[in-house]
């Protein structure tokens, strides 16, 4: 196939068509804003816990899948209550929750609440209760005798346990509650489980106990509409019954919510979906590590193991549930089943891959040999890379909850979720990159689960036992809740499982690229990916339990209406169900209605589940009433369906003659969404190096932690000093604010990088009078020093520059202080632009003066800015830099509900103790010239800036997301703009904020920006100056360009603090850089000297420079250097506004550091994407990189 012109204006004869406009977009005005605080005292509105509908996005990429996380938002505040008026209520309790147990009676009215004891084995001291199976039936049968009206139950069982790891004699309950929901047909029933630490959300320590019993009260509501069942997770102690005896009640009274529900610090959270587009990247297995495959042996379990061999794993290791028969036997005729011969099939299919393969068969959790196949292993193919656990089925048995007996509910959780139990401890030592377990869609959104509770019990289990080891330190952990394969043989479209919430079937090929992009999260937990049918899919309704208000699911055909109007039509025919039924069941199953029998079970009539839900629908419309999903299930066939409806009342409704079906509106296809145009992401070819093209640092100065001048700081980085002590008790009362643990309106941390003598100032030099002195912003003031001081260093008196074209280019804010002081004219001067334009005015410098705010690259870009203006002719001149203030305790509680601040005080970069940041204050001032000029002039030149690029994480799937192939693009840009290959760069200036998976995703970006450079592992060095003085946020880049330069000039690398012990989850052995952990001399000469600096900020503003030594042939002869004047004088006293003793945390609109507010926790889903100076969500990925221009130096 060929292509070639082609003349357009052949299309028309006579007049062409003209260009017109399109309409404009409808915006719908709706009102979106932060409600004023309620002063009359009446209870606060509570915030609609539900997103929005969250149709399917585009992918951003060819694969790209948007993935659902489960995230928790509060609905308003936990609620007391009292027992019920009615009704007996059947509290579970164990040894550890007597006392709550009898705080629920003491709040119940007398006789309403009864007791009953959940033991281990045997009944402590004759108190009765259970410990086995047996046991429950025969408590149960008693209570049932005794208690004929049981409203429902409370399980206190799973708080406190002794072993909370155990799970104790869980199927005995289970066994109970089975009996209740079927003891009364369609009596309304409430059940409450009690735990603590279950689930994803900050608070109490993480605990698994109850993760069996939750997962079957997660989906029971969706097959039964009479049961409300609910998990509570509460933050209260089992020491203060009263308390959480009347939060209990509270949420007993709260039934048809969803059925998970956290109490934190009073206040009352929902789960919603929400969606994380995680970008793909391609798996790149160890050749030289073992993968390790359940469930490999067959089925999607042997696609995922043949998929890691083609990706490049020499050596896999698959388990199945039968031992693989000998060797010998494999080729002899008739020897093997069918199972078996699938099973040979797929190992040699490996082996002909080239893998060198072992296979285990047997139960999951016979610990021991599986212990022993798993030390063969790491033995014959060498030490464990990854595990994927497809392992798990079906357990059989009727489909109804209510039939389902412990044998089989057991032996459905045995492979999945017991399975899991025994993988993950016994891979506990090794050093995995991944731990993917293969979850179900079921187990995530309720009403899949209808007909297969024990099935998505099972999973729903598996995914929160997993979801407990992801937060005590398992990130490598995760699972995926997926719709069906097509390879277990799903329909695809509108017939397959899934489509009554509107998804889809994945293919096989979707599926494994699905698995690659779930290996690549930076984060562990259970997703769902979003294959939807169409464009209603609505993610806000999958978690709701009941299938009646679904928007969701396919409208089902509407069935025709009997013809015959008689309440009780005579059968089809002798021994078959009533008419009426049959056609309705013959169209769901497309087949005659003389073949239907109408007293097989509709399983062995092929009815799956998704035709029960069209079923189930027919009958409703019939009927002209709602039914439980639960019917078709408790009552299988046509002639049981047909018996019970009669019991209740139910026929088919009769037609008025004059009723004719209405047709559908017609609804004109939208057109389709114009191709996305694919951003070339290319950097611009490396140029030549030029004198002309590059910027000279002729004079730095700055005020430090630890260092009020740029010499202290340099000895200070020289000698490993950390300058991070506790808040001054000027600054915000610690003993007020700071909490060890989280608590809501607190800070986590109590330490930081700060100036002394932030009050004192000398206004004389600046021309300021005392009272006007006294309200400027404290960051003006400090701008104003670094001005004067950075002038001197570089030899320039402020009278030879005055008047001049000399620009201002500052990245920062103000903070609250000008707020401290009564409204006067002289308040203005310290408003945000006042930065720049009180140096412009003080100084008389004519150039631009500009305010930068990309968060923490302000000062990067500033000097990006900068260099432009100089290069451009702008300016003669150009003074950049930043400054940060912390004035108060509002970034702590920012920090702190974001759960990103270091709560032992320590930064540790790139180490494998990293737990957060430090955060700092500081202020950094740079006098950049054009080289040329520079050297003409004969300035002195303490580094060269040789390029700066500048790029944004364009659309990512939030705007505190960040976007890494960004940051591998922008340093590529940078690199290219500066002519400069990347082994010539033998330093990096991280943007590293010690966090154990926010490191590793950053050097993973740089190593792909230093891809194909020919250099030996551990070339370049690579540090963080975030560990001696904090995270100096929008003066960070500047800071960083300080230490650069100063390093360039006195060819000696500082060493990066508290690094004690590299982090794991990056693999240094393999990679371009290693920390710098001591001080080392720069051993090349200065013509050399190259190192990069990164600084990448909130809302995905991303800088990378690259600066050189100067190389000292490059000197005119003949032309004197200019020396630094001395240094600047200052006689400070104290000019201060002292902060009212009453004043509470600042509003957040006075310092927008955050968008979180401090009210209330953030779930781990939602505060990982907060903070760019993190990367906690950062996606180190092999997709689009952001555009961004790159300049010789821009």
């Amino acid at each position: 196939m060929t292509g070639g012109p082609v003349d357009w204006t052949r299309l028309y004869t006579g007049a062409a068509p003209r260009v017109t406009s399109l309409p404009t977009y409808p915006f719908a005005a709706m009102r979106c804003w932060i409600p004023e605080e309620d002063t009359t005292g009446g209870p606060a509105a509570s915030p609609d816990p539900r997103p929005g509908r969250a149709a399917p996005s585009a992918p951003q990429d060819a694969g790209d899948i948007e993935l659902l996380r489960r995230e928790w938002l509060p609905t308003g505040e936990a609620a007391d209550g009292s027992g019920p008026a009615e009704g007996a209520v059947v509290c579970l309790y164990g040894t550890a929750t007597r006392a709550v147990a009898d705080a629920l009676a003491r709040t119940a009215p007398p006789g309403a609440l009864v007791p009953v004891l959940v033991h281990d084995g045997h009944s402590p001291d004759g108190a009765g209760g259970f410990g086995d199976d047996a046991q429950a039936d025969a408590v149960t049968d008693g209570l049932l005798a005794r208690h004929p009206a049981i409203a429902g139950w409370i399980d206190l069982t799973d708080l406190d346990r002794p072993d909370p790891a155990a799970p104790g004699p869980w199927t005995a309950r289970l066994l109970l509650i089975r009996r209740l929901v079927g003891a009364r047909p369609g009596a309304r029933l409430r059940g409450l489980q009690a735990v603590r630490g279950l689930q994803d959300l900050d608070g109490p320590a993480p605990c698994p106990s109850g993760a069996r019993m939750a997962g079957f009260l997660r989906c029971l509501g969706a097959e039964y509409p009479r049961l409300d069942t609910t998990v509570l997770d509460t933050d209260l102690p089992t020491a203060d019954p009263e308390r959480l005896a009347a939060a209990l009640w509270g949420e007993w009274h709260r039934p048809g919510g969803r059925a998970e529900v956290c109490h934190r610090n009073g206040l009352r959270y929902e789960p919603v979906l929400r969606p994380t587009l995680a970008r793909h990247t391609p798996l790149v297995p160890d050749p030289g590590r073992a993968y390790v495959v359940t469930g490999g042996t067959r089925g999607i379990g042997a696609r995922v193991a043949a998929h890691l061999v083609q990706r490049g794993a020499r050596a896999v290791a698959v388990l199945g549930g039968r031992p693989l028969p000998p060797r010998e036997r494999w080729d002899t005729p008739g020897a093997l089943d069918a199972a078996e011969a699938e099973t040979v099939a797929g190992v040699r299919r490996l082996e002909r891959l080239g893998a060198r393969v072992l296979a285990h068969g047997g139960p999951l959790t016979d610990r021991a040999a599986v212990g022993a196949f798993l030390d063969r292993v790491r033995s014959e193919l060498g030490p464990l890379g990854g595990v994927v656990h497809c392992a798990g089925g079906l357990g059989g048995g009727r489909p109804a909850f209510v039939g389902k007996d412990t044998a089989t509910v057991r032996a459905t959780f045995a492979p999945k979720a017991d399975g899991l139990e025994t993988l993950a401890d016994l891979c506990e030592g090794d050093r995995l990159d991944f731990f993917v377990a293969f979850s179900s869609a079921c187990a995530l959104v309720p009403r899949l689960a209808v007909g297969v509770t024990d099935y998505a019990a099972a999973n729903a289990a598996a995914d929160l036992l997993l979801g407990h080891r992801v937060r005590t330190g398992g990130a490598h952990l995760r699972s995926v809740a997926w719709p069906m394969w097509t390879e277990s043989g799903a329909a695809r479209g509108k017939d397959n499982v899934c489509a009554p919430v509107g998804l889809d079937t994945v293919d096989d090929a979707t599926g494994l690229r699905i698995l690659e992009q779930v290996i690549a999260m930076p984060w562990g937990g259970t997703v769902l990916p979003v294959l939807p049918l169409d464009a209603s899919f609505d993610a806000e309704t999958l978690l709701d339990t009941r299938t009646g208000g679904s928007p969701a699911a396919p409208p089902a055909p509407a069935a025709p209406p009997a013809p015959a109007p008689e309440p009780a039509p005579e059968p089809a025919r002798a021994g078959s169900g009533p008419a009426w039924l049959v056609p309705l069941v013959c169209a769901v199953l497309g087949t005659p209605e003389t073949d239907l029998d109408t007293t097989a079970d509709f399983t062995d009539l092929g009815v799956e589940s998704v035709m029960l839900g069209e079923l189930l629908e027919r009958v409703e419309d019939a009927v002209g009433k709602r039914l439980p999903p639960s019917l078709l299930l408790e009552h299988p066939s046509v002639r049981q369906l047909h018996d019970h409806l009669t019991s209740l009342g139910l026929a088919p409704r009769p037609v008025p003659a004059a009723e004719a079906p209405v047709p559908a509106a017609a609804v004109a296809a939208a057109p389709p969404p114009p191709a996305p145009v694919p951003a070339t992401g290319a950097a611009a070819a490396p140029a030549d190096r030029r004198t002309d093209g590059r910027v000279a640092v002729i004079g730095m100065a700055g005020r430090f932690p630890g260092a009020p001048d740029v010499a202290t700081f340099w000895r200070n980085l020289v000698e490993g000093r950390c300058a991070v002590t506790e808040v001054p008790a000027d600054r915000w009362d610690t003993g007020a604010h700071y909490r060890p643990a989280y608590e809501p309106g607190r800070s986590t941390g109590k330490w930081g990088g700060f100036l002394d003598g932030l009050d004192l100032f000398d206004p004389g030099p600046f021309q300021l009078g005392d009272d006007e002195a006294t309200v400027l912003d404290p960051g003006i003031r400090l701008f104003l020093e670094a001005t004067r001081d950075c002038l001197a260093d570089a030899g320039y008196r402020g009278e030879e520059l005055r008047g001049r074209d000399v620009g201002v280019f500052v990245g920062g804010r103000v903070t609250s202080y000008p707020l401290r002081a009564p409204l006067r004219p002289d308040v203005l001067q310290s408003d945000q632009n006042f930065l720049a334009a009180q140096v412009a005015h003080r100084f008389d410098f004519r150039g631009p003066g500009l305010v930068v705010d990309s968060a923490c690259s302000s000062s990067l870009v500033s000097v990006q800015l900068a260099c432009r203006s100089v290069l451009a002719g702008e300016t003669e001149l150009a003074l950049a830099g930043g400054v940060e203030v912390l004035l108060d305790e509002r970034p702590y509680l920012e920090f702190s509900v974001a759960r990103v601040l270091s709560p032992t005080g320590r930064c540790r970069p790139f180490d494998e103790g990293a737990d957060g940041i430090v955060p700092g204050e500081g202020c950094g001032a740079v006098l950049l010239k054009p080289l040329a000029a520079a050297l003409r002039d004969g300035d002195r030149v303490h580094a060269v800036i040789e390029a700066v690029a500048v790029n944004n994480d364009g659309h990512t799937m939030g705007t505190t997301t960040p976007n890494p192939a960004a940051q591998t693009d922008v340093v590529r840009r940078a690199l290219a703009a500066a002519g400069r290959r990347a082994e010539e760069v033998g330093l990096v200036e991280a943007h590293g904020t010690a966090t154990r998976i926010g490191d590793p995703m950053e050097l993973k970006a740089l190593t792909d920006a230093f891809a194909g450079a020919e250099e030996p592992y551990g070339r370049c060095g690579i540090g963080s100056l975030k560990a001696n003085v904090g995270h100096l946020l929008n003066a960070a880049g500047v800071a960083g360009l300080i230490k650069v330069a100063l390093s360039l000039e006195h060819g000696v690398v500082p060493p990066t603090l508290f690094c004690e012990m590299p982090n794991p989850r990056f693999d240094f052995a393999h990679s371009p850089f290693r920390p710098v952990t001591a001080a080392e001399p720069w051993t090349v000469p200065p013509a050399r000297r190259v190192a990069g600096i990164s600084s990448f900020g909130l809302g995905g503003t991303n800088a990378h420079l690259v600066a050189s030594a100067l190389d000292p042939a490059e000197r005119p002869a003949g032309v004197p250097v200019r020396e630094p004047l001395p240094a600047p004088a200052y006689t400070r006293r104290r000019l201060w506004l002292d902060r009212k003793a009453d004043a509470g945390p600042v509003p957040p609109a006075e310092r927008p550091t955050s968008p979180v507010p401090p009210a209330e926790p953030r779930p781990a889903a939602a505060r990982a994407a907060i903070l760019d100076l993190h990367f906690v969500t950062r996606q180190v990925t092999d997709g689009v990189p952001a555009s961004g221009p790159a300049a010789r130096v821009p």
